[in-house]
């Protein structure tokens, strides 16, 4: 089978690292990929000369299958193929929330899709809220690499500081503003913060750590290459997993893999009061700084966590 993968030059490096592992295992499988990436620009001009691109090279070498990811690159994959009789198969990597032009176009894309990939329940309903036939939602959840996720190996360098890390997202909205907020009420505690922060979002950051006195107790890493995220991950007592539709799918999983089974889920917009299966997570709302603060105490006390590691 002849399957051409279309992203973008500036995604992610997970987004980036999931569609390469995606394609090689196609290719061992004995199929045919190519990997079709979106120029960094992602102005419209730039958008209808990679769909005519797109269209012109798969009127020439019809592929069998397309696979979109993301939402700008879908967009692209659905204009291209439907000239040429091409059905697409899309994953999201997380849905917009608003009413902008972003989830105008996730609409758009996720109902002209012959199938959508949802990573979990909670996405297949948003999907299905958005106008997507249900036949034509499947869920596969995401995945972890556990060659590289396990609990033995390198631990980041640490301080007598208790630490909470979040691996960020550049093209989401990641919360950290919520996470430092919620650090004057944590003494002991250092915020790490791994990846690459949106357009002028460390600054905004920084600044708010300032203000608040706490900016000896955070740290902004920058890119952390893959490779070098499970010893951070395994350097620290609790994991913040980033709310539905923010930041980086998937950290909560490479988290437990590494061996350290708890952590903090930030939900936006309210506060939930229940436990997220027997991994020991808890949802905190956005809007409930002292609820989250509460809860990364008491993760930090849990003996059974801090003697996981």
């Amino acid at each position: 089978m002849r399957i051409s993968m279309v992203s973008a030059h500036d995604a992610p490096e997970w987004r980036a690292t999931h569609v390469q592992a995606l394609s090689d295992a196609l290719r061992t499988q004995g199929h045919e990929v190519t990997v079709h990436l979106q120029p960094g620009d992602q102005q419209d001009p730039q958008l209808g000369r990679f769909v005519d691109e797109l269209r012109a090279e798969w009127e020439y070498a019809r592929p069998d299958l397309v696979h979109g990811h993301f939402w700008r690159p879908g967009l692209a994959a659905v204009l291209a193929a439907q000239p040429v009789g091409v059905p697409v198969v899309q994953s999201f990597h997380g849905l917009d929330h608003g009413r902008g032009q972003r989830a105008g176009v996730e609409r758009l894309v996720g109902r002209e899709a012959a199938l959508v990939l949802a990573t979990c329940e909670h996405e297949m309903l948003e999907l299905a809220a958005a106008g997507v036939p249900r036949s034509r939602i499947s869920l596969v959840p995401r995945g972890v690499d556990s060659e590289l996720f396990q609990p033995h190996g390198e631990k980041a360098g640490r301080s007598e500081l208790s630490r909470v890390i979040t691996v960020v997202d550049p093209l989401a909205d990641n919360g950290v503003a919520d996470l430092v907020a919620a650090l004057p009420r944590l003494l002991g505690v250092e915020l790490v913060v791994a990846g690459t922060l949106g357009a002028g979002e460390a600054d905004r950051v920084e600044r708010w750590a300032r203000r608040l006195g706490v900016d000896e107790r955070v740290r902004l890493l920058g890119p952390v290459e893959r490779a070098d995220l499970p010893a951070w991950l395994r350097g620290r007592d609790v994991v913040r997993v980033p709310a539905r539709g923010r930041g980086r799918r998937g950290v909560g999983g490479d988290g437990m893999a590494v061996g350290r089974r708890r952590g903090v889920r930030a939900r936006a917009g309210d506060v939930g009061r229940r436990g997220v299966g027997g991994d020991g997570m808890r949802r905190a709302g956005a809007g409930d700084r002292g609820r989250r603060a509460d809860r990364c105490r008491d993760r930090r006390r849990d003996r059974c966590a801090r003697a996981a590691a």
